[in-house]
């Protein structure tokens, strides 16, 4: 299942790339106030100001509590379970009751060892053999023996970026696996040594060359949050008896560790100097600040032809890395980005730096960073010379683009003919609306659904007026308001917030979506006393999210349903989909009806198979998996492949003819 989004007024136009992983950050923000959390950062970065040695020594003992906690439990399972077998001897007598509560210890402790084994997916991506390309692994191999680290996997994704991921072969138990995980379009960005600099800083972090507690602290923030994320998923026992500790620890942790993971990176920087020098240092960061922004630029062109073509575009990301080789097409407009990135403090919450101080650390004057200047220092016109990713990539490098590109468009294909086709149905939607109202008076969910339709062809001032309109008939209508408000302050016009500071208060419908554009609107204003303001009612929302999301995780026979609602042409793709799979006989598509976020819509595919059988079969469980891969639909929603005991599920079905949309004919 997909997760809950923060939905706009509009058609959600934006294509998926890779699932969000859980951080430090975003698990901290579940259970803490922001206000506690930059009280306690600030009072950190103070304590180790006096003293930074003996308050790594107090974070990495409060590192280590995490560990022995896990390692308590079942401690006091065992000894609990020993007790009461104890207990039953002493007294000679073996009573029920006390039985029970030692066969229910033994189930307790059985399955808490269990989820101590959690298997956690190890990185995706293309991985890459050393005989194929020779260069890479020769830098692989130069970089990881200079800093004392071994190599066990080189991976290959679609991503902006560089990594090194120590994989737990054995869960809680470690053997680590380290993988290094290239971005392809960050490769098409660099020149080599630049990208020789940006490899070595992520290596640092494993490193331990400039302090082995420091860096095991680091790595720590991200090892505990997603071991503990995969054992609540993998074990509702290790979510009972993990979660108060946890609940009350990851916050403490995060925040205290914060001000070590900084001086981690400025480690990691130091480790890329050394590597390299001071300037390719530099001017590394600082091209990935000017290519991010330039190829998320790229995207917004790409996304955009999604109103002209029903099908991605093939070989993304050989016109994305041509685009990328060239400096960018509009340089005042980089260079103000720039400037702005320069004039950005390290944030509150952030382990890494701010960009102003990793470039002094790199030993730029002020002069040198003038936004200007150091625009017009920098290697941004790669189409004479080797980016990287030809020089260490060489004559695979097409096949390295087929796979990414590939990747890309399997994971977007459905979601963009889906989003085009409702370009087109409101198109014509949209001139039979128009056409009405030229006779009669529209009413006010027709005069929505004009607005509605208007913003979906990106017509933002017709769309305004339309919505406008809406509030002279109904002034209350809460999706009319939040559109408004948020068109005007796209325009930077900032009339908007105080409507979308009362929807947000009222906590009624779109009062998440007018607090969280709040926020994204206030943070880009780099207003951080606004931010601040909002953090209670931030909080209070996202225990609405939590909801929200506990309910979206399963669905039984007393949940309410109704018609899914969703475009004919969106259920004709996913017919397209389902045919192509010779195990479906049946399949039925409906909407579970929710409590929490109701506009946040969540769909439910109910796959019959050929043959239904007490319990899924391996078969059965593939072609759940295969299908989640392949469909996807706006909102969140889950694909089930029923078996005899979800038989209830069909005849829940069968109540609304709507909702059988495939049947094999075979």
């Amino acid at each position: 299942m997909n997760e809950i989004q923060q939905p706009k007024a509009e058609v959600r136009k934006t294509l998926t790339n890779m699932p969000a992983m859980e951080t430090p950050q975003s698990v901290t923000h579940q259970m803490m106030p922001e206000d506690e959390i930059a009280r306690r950062v600030s009072k950190a970065e103070e304590e180790a100001r006096r003293d930074y040695k003996g308050y790594r020594r107090k974070v990495l003992a409060f590192a280590m509590l995490g560990y022995l906690y896990i390692l308590f439990v079942p401690l006091v399972l065992a000894l609990l379970m020993a007790g009461s077998i104890w207990i039953m001897v002493a007294s000679k007598h073996i009573y029920g009751i006390g039985i029970q509560i030692a066969f229910g210890l033994l189930i307790a402790l059985f399955a808490y060892i269990r989820a101590l084994w959690v298997s956690l997916t190890p990185p995706a991506g293309l991985e890459l053999d050393r005989s194929e390309y020779p260069e890479l692994f020769e830098l692989v191999t130069q970089l990881s023996e200079q800093l004392k680290i071994k190599v066990d996997h080189i991976l290959v994704d679609d991503q902006f970026n560089a990594m090194v991921v120590q994989h737990p072969r054995l869960g809680f138990f470690g053997w680590y696996a380290n993988y290094v995980v290239l971005g392809l379009p960050l490769m098409q960005s660099l020149p080599p040594q630049h990208f020789k600099s940006v490899l070595a800083h992520e290596f640092g972090h494993i490193s331990g060359n400039h302090g082995k507690s420091n860096s095991f602290i680091y790595n720590q923030r991200v090892r505990l949050v997603q071991l503990l994320v995969a054992m609540h998923q993998h074990s509702q026992i290790a979510l009972v008896l993990l979660s108060r500790f946890y609940d009350w620890y990851f916050p403490r942790f995060s925040a205290s560790s914060l001000v070590i993971a900084r001086e981690h990176e400025k480690q990691a920087d130091l480790q890329a100097i050394e590597v390299t020098d001071n300037k390719i240092c530099g001017q590394a960061l600082t091209l990935t600040e000017i290519k991010g922004n330039q190829l998320n630029d790229i995207w917004t062109s790409i996304q955009n032809t999604i109103k002209d073509v029903d099908t991605p575009p093939d070989l993304v990301y050989l016109q994305i890395g041509e685009k990328l080789a060239a400096a960018p097409e509009d340089k005042t407009k980089s260079v103000e980005k720039l400037a702005e990135a320069l004039k950005r403090p390290t944030d509150d919450e952030d382990s890494h730096p701010s960009l102003k101080e990793r470039l002094q650390l790199a030993k730029f004057t002020q002069e040198g960073m003038q936004p200007e200047t150091l625009y017009d220092s920098l290697p941004l016109d790669l189409t004479q010379v080797q980016s990287a990713a030809s020089l260490y990539f060489g004559k695979k490098l097409p096949s390295i683009i087929q796979y990414c590109s590939d990747q890309w468009f399997n994971a977007n294909n459905m979601q963009w003919k889906s989003v085009h086709a409702q370009i087109i149905e409101a198109a014509n939607e949209l001139k039979e609306l128009e056409e009405k109202a030229e006779t009669q008076e529209l009413s006010v969910e027709e005069l929505v659904k004009v607005a509605n339709l208007l913003a979906v062809k990106d017509e933002q001032p017709a769309a305004l007026a339309a919505f406008q309109k809406v509030l002279e008939r109904e002034p209350q209508h809460a999706e009319a308001r939040y559109a408004v408000a948020t068109i005007l302050l796209d325009k930077d016009d900032e009339s908007g917030i105080a409507m979308l500071k009362e929807l947000a208060f009222q906590k009624k419908e779109f009062g998440l979506h007018a607090c969280a554009y709040l926020r994204e609107y206030y943070e880009k204003k780099r207003n951080q006393d606004a931010v601040r303001n909002l953090d209670k009612l931030w909080f209070e929302y996202q225990n609405i999210i939590a909801m929200a999301q506990a309910e979206r995780q399963s669905v039984s026979k007393s949940d309410l349903i109704a018609s899914h609602d969703l475009p004919q042409k969106t259920v004709d793709l996913v017919v397209e989909i389902l045919s192509k799979h010779k195990g479906v006989k049946e399949a039925y598509l409906y909407r579970k009806i929710m409590e929490y976020l109701p506009d946040q819509k969540f769909y439910v595919l109910a796959i019959v198979p050929g043959v239904v059988n007490v319990l899924p079969n391996r078969e059965e469980m593939k072609l759940e998996e295969t299908l989640r891969q392949e469909i996807q639909f706006p909102g969140t929603y889950q694909i089930t492949v029923i078996n005899s005991a979800m038989k209830w599920m069909k005849d829940n079905c069968a109540t609304m003819p709507t909702a059988l949309i495939y049947k094999r004919g075979d």
